[in-house]
This record gives C-alpha cells, structure tokens and sequence, in this order.
C-alpha cells in the first residue's frame, strides 16, 4: 500500500514525482510534499514483485548481536518513512512507528526518550550521535561475539551519522525550492541559488562509500545504498538545470557518471535543452539498464532512463544484501527495497511498450487526410 508521497517514484509515469518506491519522509517523520507530475499518464502502479520479497531462511537464524541490532535501528529511526515502508508498516500508523523506534534508540542510549533529545537525535546532533557511538561500543564490548567490531561499529555510527545529516540538508534545500514553485514563487530565485552546494554536497555519502570498513563493509554499503537512492530521488520535481546539480556528485559515486560539461555557473539560468535527458539516458545506460528503442517520445525515454538508473541502484542494493548476515533487520530490509525497485523498472517498460503500441496501431488505423 503506498500512500500519495510513495507514489512520488513508485508511480513516476502516472504523474508524482520526487522520490522512490517508498514513503519518503524527512528523518523526523514528516511527510514529503508531492510535487507537479513530470511524466505521461501511461504507467500502471507496479505490481508486486513476485515470489517472497525476502528468501526463506534454510534454517532457524540466531538473535540479532545487541550492538549492531542497535545500529540499525538508529538507521530505522533516521531513515523514516523509507524504513517503514519496507517493514510493511500500516501508512497511517508510520509516524507514530517512526517516532517509536527512535524513541527506543534514545532508552537504549540513555534510559529514557527526551523530547529534546529525541529532536536531536533526528537532527544528528553531533552530542547525542557521539552517546550513541559510545553506547554501541560498550555494548560490544561486553559481548564476545562483537568485540572485535566494538572500535568499528562506533565509526560507522559517526560516518553514517553524517552521510544522513548531508542527505537531510539536501533534501531540505529541495523541498524549498518544490514549496516554492508550488506556492511561493517570489522566492525561488534565492532559494535556487542556496539550494546548490547542499544538493552538491555528497563528500560524506562518499566516505560512507568508501569506507573500509572490515566485517562491517556489507552494512556500510548497505546503509550508503539508501542514502544515494534517496539523494537520487529527492531530485524529483526539481528545475531540470537543478535535478543535475542534485544527482552529479551521487551518481558519480555510483556508477562513475561524468556530469555535463556546460551547466551554467548561475544557479537561476535554464542549462542547453536536451542537456538533461542526455545526462539521465547515458547515466542509464551506465548502470546497466540503457533507454531500448522501443521509446520514442521524449517523456518515455526521461521515465525509462530514471527508472533504469534507480533499478542500477536496486541491483547494488541487492548483490550487497547478500553479503549481510540474514537474521538481520537491515538484510530484510534491503532486499524489499532492491524487489521492489526491480518491480517498478519492470512495470515501467511494460507500460511504455504498450503506450507506443497503441500510438503506432491509432497512427496506422487512421484514414488518410484528403
């Protein structure tokens, strides 16, 4: 079941577009804003993929070890809505989930869940991410089966911390600049031009990425894959010459994606047409899933090239997943969101194959002009 911001990508050709195939919320919970459709009317919402989204486990799986349990429910609780989505969660129950997992995250770190703490960890406040390192460390260090992680799985909740806190001033700087073009217009210049070096910013999510991280490096991956996919799609609804700007430092990490040369150096201006769909089509094919012929018009050729770059992040999603211990919640989570995905990209060709067919039999069933 996905509510009107999970239809933002999941149902990019049916006209809402801004993030993918979950509810994306803010690390607080708030809602997304649902931002002006970009995309034919063409698309079906996808079906569910099929099969289990999860595979069966051969035999019973062991307790989740305390310290890294920890770690990933901090991630739940600051990935919100995306998390939620993927643990099947009833949306009209998601807030009240979200604000209740990191309200565990605060008992866990200091007995008790503070309002004022509870904003701080949402806000990565640098304080409460620093208690929280230290708790997990101990946490490990108590335990013989994660002892040799205890210095690591601090690192990584400070690393994570901060790829999330960078992805979080993006995605607001984004939502001022739809808010604006929705209701505000007057301010969108200003907020054009400060919105750049957030929706730039990518050097944490790249530490993230390259982090040496051991035992651990599947987690890290793990956790850096949902962070790049939501960096990607906060770019939905975006001015175009912006969308770039949003993605560049993203999918250069991932898929080693070179950036067009002539964006304009003011913000406010419109970059050459075709610029865009040239960039997002070769990013595409890049990762694995080119723009087929079978798309002719211009917003079929956008939706199949987005679709196939967030399927390209899918499938890291996915060959990574492997790599986890399976009586993990992240293991779970990680493939749902990689299925997913894969459904969608799937649901999306289908629905362009058959829009052209029927345009080429309406062309062709035609009665010539006199």
């Amino acid at each position: 079941t996905l509510c009107a911001a999970n239809e933002n990508v999941m149902n990019h050709a049916c006209g809402a577009c801004a993030r993918a195939a979950f509810t994306f919320v803010a690390c607080g919970g708030e809602a997304a804003t649902p931002t002006p459709a970009e995309a034919p009317q063409a698309s079906p919402k996808p079906p569910a993929a099929k099969g289990p989204e999860t595979p069966s486990p051969v035999a019973a799986s062991a307790p989740e070890a305390p310290a890294h349990k920890l770690f990933v429910e901090a991630n739940a609780c600051w990935f919100g809505g995306i998390w939620s989505d993927a643990e099947r969660d009833v949306p009209e129950a998601r807030r009240g989930v979200v604000e209740a997992r990191c309200r565990d995250v605060l008992r866990a770190v200091y007995g008790n869940d503070d309002k004022t703490r509870l904003e701080q960890l949402r806000g990565f406040e640098g304080s409460v991410v620093g208690d929280l390192a230290a708790k997990i460390e101990t946490i490990a260090a108590n335990d013989p089966k994660e002892a040799s992680h205890k210095e690591m799985l601090s690192k990584l909740v400070v690393t994570v911390a901060a790829a999330q806190r960078e992805a979080m001033e993006a995605r607001r700087a984004a939502d001022r600049v739809k808010r604006d073009l929705d209701h505000e217009p007057e301010k969108l210049t200003k907020d054009e031009s400060d919105a750049v070096p957030p929706l730039l910013a990518t050097k944490d999510l790249g530490v993230l990425l390259g982090l040496d991280a051991g035992d651990l490096a599947a987690d890290a991956r793990a956790i850096a894959f949902i962070i790049a996919m939501d960096h990607v799609a906060l770019s939905r609804g975006l001015p175009k010459h912006l969308k770039v700007y949003a993605l560049s430092g993203t999918l250069k990490s991932l898929f080693d994606a070179t950036p067009p040369a002539d964006l304009p150096s003011d913000a406010t201006k419109p970059m050459r047409k075709g610029t865009y769909l040239a960039y997002v089509t070769e990013v595409a094919k890049l990762a694995g899933h080119p723009v087929p012929e079978t798309a002719k018009t211009l917003r079929h050729k956008e939706g199949l090239a987005w679709a196939g770059i967030l399927e390209g992040i899918g499938q890291k999603i996915k060959t990574n997943a492997e790599k986890l211990s399976p009586d993990t919640e992240l293991y779970a989570v990680s493939l749902r969101i990689a299925n997913r995905l894969a459904a969608w990209y799937e649901a999306e060709k289908s629905a362009v194959v058959a829009a052209e067919s029927k345009d080429a039999k309406g062309a062709g069933g035609s009665k010539p002009k006199k």
